[in-house]
């Protein structure tokens, strides 16, 4: 069960990764539905490991957010022929 400490660190690490979603004018509709999950269950999954640098928190679950892009664009390719 997290900690009021977790929660405050979650709660600033999400804040800062969500910026890069609200200031990203290149992510589909999709991407932003599909964000504040992926976001929130890094975030959640990297402070179970033991973070506690929100900075570094956030920095990682928009890395995380941007390979989950560029698989499912990936996939989107090969569904429509593409290469």
């Amino acid at each position: 069960m997290p900690t009021i400490k977790q929660d405050e660190i979650a709660g600033a690490a999400y804040a800062k990764a969500w910026r890069y979603v609200v200031d990203n004018p290149a992510l589909t509709p999709d991407e932003r539905d599909s964000a504040p999950h992926i976001l929130r269950d890094h975030v959640l999954r990297l402070i179970a490991e033991g973070s506690r640098d929100p900075e570094a928190i956030a920095s990682a679950a928009i890395g995380h957010l941007r390979q989950q892009e560029q698989v499912l664009q990936s996939k989107g390719r090969l569904a429509m022929g593409g290469h």
